[in-house]
């Protein structure tokens, strides 16, 4: 049995139709193919007819899946069983990834029996069918958000689904007509013709007729007159009874077919257009078409990859139903959408496409990018009904056989096992010819993109491009972004790069540029600039030459600076960054610069929103942000009832004071304790929806009510105030009180902190009041020497050195003894030199507690804490300075007493004089040892760098007030985001080392220079359990290892929302944890999910690990590579589509040195350099490999008699393989090629019988007879044959010179023979029967060589021709001739020497006188002619000897002999 490929027809390579088996299938008996012997190869001769798959009633295809139903109610579903998106495959076991061959679904209620329905419909998540038996809907795949209409089940809310691989029954009650399915919601229509949905509303957003969610099938308005349907992504489109076409669902990009292009709700059922023809409706995302019963066919919506059949490049969306162009007189029967792409069948069953084409989903043998409308050959194949979806095609005949084309990649087209497109053992990636001989010097891939750079700097990347993240400029779907790209010009010369998800990043003179999504601040371009870029950027503040290691991250990248510096930017939503998400989305990080560290507050409290704390150090207001509601909130003194909260985005005190009374009779307060005397700050938000005024502050609950209470203008703008009040009365049950009741309008309140200022125990630390309290000495009332510039601070120039305290500067304070002190300043001098400073008594016994410190030309901070073992009311802070030469400048000094201070945060408001940053609402964190870290939590106004920033009466405690004052330090502001909007510092450390690989998942896991290694970031199945923080929240990093621990590699991926992370020890043994989704932990198990660290296997000798989404690939020490974990679509490269929970090595015999992949793909970079891949085979995934569709049908026959004449197609095209094969002639067994002999043959065609079986790989048809008859052609003659090519001279005119012999390819053939005219010695030579002859008498000496060309035409008028040169033979010689001296010729002398004279006796001039002397031998020794009288001939060079001289005179010969002495 041989199986006969398909060759060529059309020139179809990528993309071909083919069937299905039913119970019609096989060979059309009695057919009859000509064949004429003038076929060339590749030539299509003539179709096989044939059945097959017959009684096919309907077909689903969907991006992963088909399903199909036949006549007689039989489903048939094939595709993907499962995974991220719905099993639509019904009924088959889940450890069956991909079913390749037509799954019949048995009945869910009696596995016994077929599940027979009337109707059938799928998305990409699930499918619904409608049961012949009693008419009952049915649905299965994944169920989210009521998606199914089975009910309301807790586990399928979002972000949770329920995967049901058996058919649910959704409701038998009804009987029902037709169903349609979207990926969230489904409709039907029901016998009574009333109108259905159920599932994902969304306020209204998707098109099931509903506002919220609707779990199970619920009618839709009252009208009972809906006939057709069909469901998009958002859309539900519908035909009535009368014709009438309506829409439900948005307006995104023009969906709804009503004229406006804008995202615009729709409300209800709208009708589209007035019309009243409309018979047929589908759709599929955001496109849609119709056809009208006249069948014309209009569409609408959006034409991003030309499914509407507009060119994408000009025409985006189409907003009202409108008619493809050049289709206004095509008559048509039905149609379909697919992604990006379209189908129709004519009414004669013509078959059209149109659109996008990167796997041959329009059947027309090609791949490309776009193709515009048009007819898609398909022999003599009537089509009737057609399908399409994301990148497959199908059709069913008008004989009811079933053809699919296009994407095969998980089965698809329900070819069997053997067609996938996805190669399951490593294939070298094909690079292309751009990148031949080019020498690559590193690879890398990401989960839909892969690129390569080259020693000369060229970058090439190739794969998706839907972010733009190949940086070509576009965003475009097209067949060049799956084959290598070049980033940039042909000038830029890169040194890195790295492919990172929907991001390339890639470096070049000295910088990092970035290209891709930016919707994370991915390309870390600052705050507020989040638009993707489609052409590579600079990404500002990188300097490669500072980087010693870098790392694409989630969503951003992370780098290691040659200081040890752990910096980064992009996505920390799950705090791969290692900042605390759930902090960093209100505050604003790395702003504020405290120390000179280029660090800001990076230490932020939790639970910080809009500047209200909770409970922390001096705030006295429990809720002050209301997120617990009115919990603490009172409506009155003692009234217990809730105070009135509002939630929108967040929750806040509102209440609407509707007639005017008395202000404390509409009121909200919180009991408090204020102590007498104390400075309190009341800060709070507020708003109204009018202009108005409102009562704030603190008072008593009860008589005499003693308050200290300001009035508040408020209007429409949320603004934050600030309130300080001086309590001149006491209680603990004391209140913050609003009374609002003065003025209707409504009131919002919300984030209320009440706080007792904490002093610096310094006046005008900073110097910006002058010398004001600031002494020369310790009673000398002289100002303070200051200078101005920028800022006020201290200065003096010491211009000889005595006793330190003789050039003093120090301010009075009262020192309590046994307390501590924090002394801080900052000081700076023109030199090198030292100061004392510190803390000290102001007279005798002069007791002090003080530090030299040393000082230069930098301005430094200084912080000296101080025991103080004295203590005065007027003791002081002092500076002596006299001790060395040099100018001292001093400024923001203060001193805390920190045994005053309280453990907690502190809310503080800035204030600064120039306006910038004014309304800033800080965070002070202040621990037991007296250190604060500074945050914003509200940012203000813009600060600008370098500013001086002062926060005025800072409370840390119970000391009172005092100002802080800081630097602005302009390195990025994160205010609003959890991402790292730009390159920022991420952790004060300075020691980090290394970062293991992070791409694909939220873990991030960095290593130290002391070998601890930290993971921060991606928490989501309580992996961290495993080295013993159960709790963590992604809040920062953690040390999951200590130092000098025994780990070499790790790597990580998030599949699912779960995360596995492998390792590598020191001693070449491999550990896991975290998730064991499809064995992806490698411990023998399917268990769920791994707690402890567990060993794989027992072997030591791994060397590489990498975890690429659910597939983990290892590499040993001996060059081999292993996988294992998913691998439904040949991921593993082991020759399976299966999954493996323990390591299997990969096919091939090959060195391995590191691997790569992305999506569902695999690579590897063999010891040589190769690339190779394996795995889903993405559109180019892979490379150069594309995506191809295999032949089905084979057809198998004894071909013994005519060799390797033809092919057949998988559509029966017989198609010419060996053109000699079929050679009429040959088979009329003659033998006679080549004669001349006329034998009585009549060119009758000669029949040869064949038995044709066809297969479709699961069935083989029985034998059927087809007869080909192979027809003589007439063809030219081949060749004219002499058999005598010389002559002598001096024969008779009429001498026949030779036979004329012609060969002629065919049989029985007559010819003329005719000399040309018009070449050569024509006129010497006749043509008598079939023989040469001579026309005159030809001489030697005059011709010795003739040309001739013949003519021969056969008796069908095709000629042959061919040239022939004859050669003159000389005649014989007459020796003697006694007449040469005595008449004409006198010879003279003879014997001669040197000279031989010729005389003319006559003495006329010669008309033809010719002469040759020969030797004895023949052999011409010397001729010429002569027309004169006396001929000399010179005769100096010849021998001595014997000759003979032949003269040709008039028309005489005469022949002497000579001797020369």
């Amino acid at each position: 049995m041989k199986k006969i490929f398909f060759i060529g027809f059309l020139s179809i390579l990528n993309a071909t139709f083919s069937q299905e088996t039913s119970e019609c299938f096989g060979i059309t008996p009695g057919q009859e193919i000509e064949i004429y012997e003038n076929a060339q190869v590749g030539d299509t001769i003539g179709v096989i007819q044939y059945c097959s798959t017959g009684e096919w009633k309907k077909v689903e295809a969907e991006y992963f899946n088909t399903l199909a139903l036949k006549e007689n109610g039989q489903l048939y579903t094939w595709g993907t069983n499962g995974g991220r998106w719905g099993p639509l495959i019904g009924g088959v076991d889940p450890s069956q990834a991909i079913v390749f061959d037509p799954h019949l679904v048995k009945d869910p209620l009696n596995t016994d029996i077929d599940f027979l329905l009337d109707d059938v419909s799928a998305s990409i998540r699930m499918a619904f069918g409608i049961k012949s038996e009693d008419k009952s809907l049915w649905g299965w795949g994944r169920d989210e958000d009521g998606s199914l209409g089975i009910g309301e089940d807790p586990d399928a809310v979002y972000p949770n689904y329920v995967a049901h691989r058996v058919p649910q029954l959704l409701n038998n009650t009804n009987t029902w007509e037709k169903v349609s399915a979207s990926s969230y919601f489904g409709n039907a229509i029901d016998t009574e013709g009333k109108l259905w949905g159920w599932g994902y509303a969304d306020s209204g957003y998707y098109g099931n007729g509903f506002q919220e969610e609707t779990y199970t099938p619920t009618q839709v308005g009252t009208a009972s007159d809906w006939a057709e349907l069909s469901c998009g992504s958002y859309n539900t489109y519908l035909i009535k009874d009368d014709g009438t076409l309506w829409v439900m669902g948005p307006n995104k990009k023009g969906s709804s077919g009503l004229g406006d292009e804008e995202n615009t709700a729709v409300s209800g059922i709208v009708q589209i257009g007035t019309d009243s023809d409309w018979s047929q409706v589908a759709s599929y995302n955001l496109g849609a078409l119709a056809i009208k019963t006249s069948g014309q066919m209009f569409v609408w919506g959006e034409n991003r990859g030309g499914q509407l059949g507009f060119n994408p490049d000009t025409t985006d969306i189409i907003a009202t139903p409108t008619q493809i162009p050049g289709t206004e007189s095509i008559v048509f029967q039905h149609a379909d959408l697919g992604r990006k792409h379209g189908v129709a069948s004519g009414i004669d069953g013509e078959f059209y496409g149109w659109g996008e084409n990167l796997s041959g989903q329009l059947g027309n043998g090609d791949i490309g990018t776009y193709e515009p409308f048009g007819l898609i050959e398909t022999g003599t194949v009537i089509t009737k009904f057609v399908s399409a979806a994301g990148r497959t095609s199908g059709f069913i005949t008008e004989e009811g056989s079933l053809r699919m084309f296009g994407s095969n990649d998980t089965g698809q087209l329900g070819y069997g096992s053997g067609a996938i497109t996805n190669p399951n053992t490593p294939v070298v990636v094909d690079l292309g010819p751009n990148l031949e001989n080019k020498n690559i010097t590193k690879y890398d891939s990401s989960s839909v993109t892969q690129g390569v750079l080259t020693d000369t700097g060229e970058l090439w990347v190739w794969g998706d491009n839907e972010k733009g993240q190949l940086g070509v400029g576009h965003t475009d779907r097209v067949k060049e972004n799956y084959y290598p790209n070049r980033v940039g010009t042909t000038s830029d010369v890169w040194t890195d790069f790295i492919s990172n998800g929907e991001n390339l990043y890639a470096a070049k003179d000295n910088k990092l540029y970035g290209v891709g999504d930016n919707e994370k601040y991915n390309l870390g371009l600052g705050l507020g600039n989040m638009e993707n870029k489609i052409a590579m950027t600079e990404i500002p503040g990188v300097v490669m030459s500072d980087i010693n290691t870098w790392q694409g991250s989630w969503a951003g990248v992370l780098a290691i600076k040659n200081n040890g510096e752990l910096w980064g930017f992009g996505g920390n939503w799950i705090g791969q960054m290692g900042i605390d998400p759930n902090a960093q989305i209100n505050n604003t990080r790395n702003t504020i610069d405290t120390n000179g560290d280029g660090f800001g507050g990076i230490h932020q409290i939790d639970n910080i929103n809009n500047g209200a704390t909770e409970n922390n150090g001096e705030n006295s207001i429990t809720n002050g942000d209301f997120e617990n509601g009115s919990d603490s909130w009172l409506v009155g003194v003692d009234d217990a009832s809730a105070a009135p909260v509002v939630t929108v985005s967040n929750t806040y005190y509102s209440v609407e004071v509707t007639s005017v009374v008395n202000a404390h009779e509409v009121n909200t307060s919180q009991k408090v304790e204020i102590i007498e005397g104390n400075t309190y700050t009341l800060t709070f938000d507020a708003w109204s929806d009018v202009d108005r005024t409102i009562i704030a502050g603190i008072g008593l609950s009860n008589a005499p009510w003693t308050n200290s209470i300001e009035s508040v203008s408020i209007s429409a703008i949320k603004t934050t105030y600030t309130l300080t009040q001086v309590a001149n009365f006491g209680a603990s049950d004391a209140r913050v009180l609003f009374d609002l009741g003065a003025e209707i309008g409504i009131v919002n309140i919300d984030n209320v902190s009440l706080v007792t200022d904490l002093d610096n125990l310094l006046t005008n630390g900073d110097f910006e009041n002058g010398s004001d309290s600031w002494l020369v000495g310790v009673d000398d009332t002289s100002a303070a020497p200051v200078v101005t510039v920028a800022n006020t601070y201290y200065s003096v120039n010491v211009t000889s050195a005595g006793q330190a305290y003789e050039v003093n500067t120090s301010q009075k304070v009262e020192i309590i003894e046994g307390n501590t002190y924090t002394l801080t300043f900052d000081a700076w001098s023109d030199v090198d030199r030292t100061i004392i400073a510190g803390i000290g008594l102001s007279n005798a016994p002069w007791t002090y507690s003080i530090e030299s410190v040393s000082i230069s030309a930098i301005k430094t901070t200084y912080t000296l804490t101080q025991v103080a073992n004295f203590g005065a009311s007027d003791a002081r802070v002092l500076f002596d300075l006299g001790a060395e030469i040099g100018l001292v400048n001093i400024d923001n000094v203060s001193l805390i007493n920190s045994a005053a201070r309280s453990e907690g945060s502190y809310e503080v408001t800035s204030y600064d004089t120039s306006g910038v940053g004014e309304g800033a609402i800080f965070q002070v964190d202040t621990d037991v040892t007296g250190t604060s870290q500074i945050s914003i939590i509200e940012s203000g106004n813009n600060f600008e760098d370098n500013e001086l920033v002062t926060i005025l009466d800072v409370n840390l405690g119970n000391s009172g007030g005092v100002p802080l004052t800081f630097n602005v330090d302009g390195i990025g502001d994160n205010t609003g985001t959890t991402s790292i909007p730009s390159f920022q510092k991420l952790h004060p450390d300075t020691d980090w080392v290394q970062i293991f690989d992070t791409k694909s998942a939220g873990i991030t896991i960095v290593e130290k220079t002391d070998g601890s290694i930290w993971f921060t970031g991606g928490n989501k199945n309580d992996i961290y359990s495993a080295f013993g923080y159960p709790n963590y929240n992604n809040d920062g990093f953690i040390q999951a290892f200590p130092p000098g621990n025994d780990w070499s590699t790790f790597s990580n991926a998030e599949t699912n929302s779960q995360a596995t992370v492998i390792g590598i020890k020191d001693d070449g043994t491999m550990w896991s944890f975290g998730s064991n989704q499809n064995g992806l932990a490698g411990v023998g198990s399917d268990q769920g999910n791994i707690a402890e660290i567990t060993q794989i296997g027992t072997d030591t000798d791994w060397q590489h690990v990498n975890v690429n989404g659910p597939t983990a690939l290892a590499i040993k020490t001996d060059h081999s590579l292993w996988t294992w974990g998913n691998g439904w679509v040949g991921q593993l490269g082991n020759g399976t589509f299966g999954n493996a929970n323990q390591p299997t090595m990969v096919s091939g015999n090959i060195e391995w040195e590191t691997t790569g992949g992305g999506w569902a793909f695999e690579t590897g970079i063999a010891t040589d350099g190769t690339i190779y891949g394996w795995g889903y085979n993405r559109l180019g995934g892979l490379g150069g490999l594309g995506e191809v569709s295999s032949e089905y049908l084979d057809w198998i026959t004894d071909l013994s008699i005519i060799g390797s004449a033809f092919s057949f197609s998988d559509l029966g095209y017989v198609i010419i393989q060996d053109s000699d094969a079929i050679n009429y002639e040959d088979f009329a067994g003659t033998g006679s090629k080549g004669t001349s002999a006329k034998e009585n043959i009549l060119n009758l065609p000669i029949e040869i019988t064949l038995a044709i079986t066809m297969s479709d790989g699961i069935n083989t048809s029985s034998p059927e007879d087809v007869v080909f008859k192979i027809i003589n052609v007439n063809e030219a003659p081949t060749d004219i044959e002499i058999n005598t090519l010389s002559f002598d001279e001096n024969n008779a005119p009429g001498f026949q010179l030779s036979e004329i012999i012609i060969t002629d390819p065919d049989l029985n053939e007559t010819h003329t023979v005719e000399i040309d005219n018009t070449y050569g010695d024509f006129n010497k030579f006749a043509v008598v029967e079939n023989y040469i002859t001579l026309s005159e008498t030809i001489l030697y000496d005059a011709y010795e060589q003739l040309e001739l060309k013949l003519n021969v035409t056969d008796s069908g008028g095709l000629i042959y021709s061919e040239t022939f040169t004859i050669t003159v033979n000389a005649g014989t010689l007459k020796i003697d001739n006694e007449e040469l001296n005595s008449t004409e010729i006198e010879l003279f002398p003879n014997p001669f020497h040197h000279l031989l004279s010729l005389n003319l006796k006559n003495g006329k001039a010669p008309d033809n006188f010719s002469f040759k002397i020969f030797d004895i031998t023949g052999k011409t020794i010397i001729k010429g002619k002569s027309n004169t009288v006396l001929t000399k001939i010179n005769t100096e060079n010849l021998e001595t000897g014997l000759y003979f001289i032949k003269i040709h005179f008039d028309d005489s010969l005469y022949v002497k002999r000579l001797i020369k002495e």
